[in-house]
């Protein structure tokens, strides 16, 4: 059977984790990250049946990827659920920090925003899951580093903006790749949005321990 995760390679190509993607199946590939934000999808209850329905068949780390800045989200509860299908990591994916400028604001506002989506992961931190936690500029990286995350995944944004916009983003993200380098600091993933030209991309993945991507794959 065919699923949709959110695969995490290191640099050698073996896979270090999965986080089942239902929501994002049958999408445009390059559309999928805007669907994780829609009133009519429920990211968190499809990743949950989905965790219930592959078991432990997939290769790698049984990672449940939620969307945070849910403000209906009940940490607790979905903790407890997640114990009981074995799943001790947790990833902020798909993640609220992509909308910016008014929109981003007006999130922020009525708590929908990145720093509920923080609170959450630092909630989940709390209560000993392990963390991947996804970052999408400065600001969010620093806030990330303070949970002593088990690893930081770089998101340089969607792949459908103007060129310069994307070169804009993948030069922060470079920078921020740089920054992890040093000693003591957490696992470094690359994002690798869906259609988002390979040589972008390439032109900064050696500063990576390992890719993620959101795929299609057989159990």
């Amino acid at each position: 059977m065919e699923w949709v995760f959110t695969t995490i390679t290191e640099g050698t190509g073996g896979v270090l984790g999965r986080a089942p993607a239902p929501w994002a199946a049958g999408v445009e590939p390059t559309q999928a990250e805007l669907l994780g934000y829609a009133p009519t999808t429920d990211v968190n209850g499809s990743v949950l049946a989905a965790l219930r329905q592959t078991g432990s068949r997939e290769r790698g780390a049984r990672i449940a990827g939620l969307f945070l800045a849910d403000p209906f989200l009940q940490v607790e509860d979905i903790a407890r659920q997640l114990r009981r299908l074995d799943v001790a990591s947790i990833a902020n994916l798909p993640t609220v920090q992509l909308i910016d400028g008014e929109a981003g604001r007006a999130l922020e506002r009525t708590r929908h925003g990145r720093s509920n989506e923080f609170e959450r992961l630092r909630a989940f931190k709390a209560l000993g899951f392990a963390i991947f936690a996804v970052a999408f500029d400065r600001d969010m990286l620093d806030a990330c580093l303070t949970l002593a995350p088990d690893a930081v995944i770089l998101h340089p944004g969607f792949a459908a903006v103007r060129p310069e916009a994307r070169r804009k983003s993948l030069a922060g993200v470079r920078a921020m790749l740089k920054l992890l380098a040093g000693p003591g600091m957490p696992t470094r993933l690359l994002y690798h949005p869906q259609g988002m030209p390979e040589e972008e991309i390439a032109a900064i993945a050696g500063l990576a321990d390992g890719m993620v991507r959101l795929q299609p794959c057989s159990l």
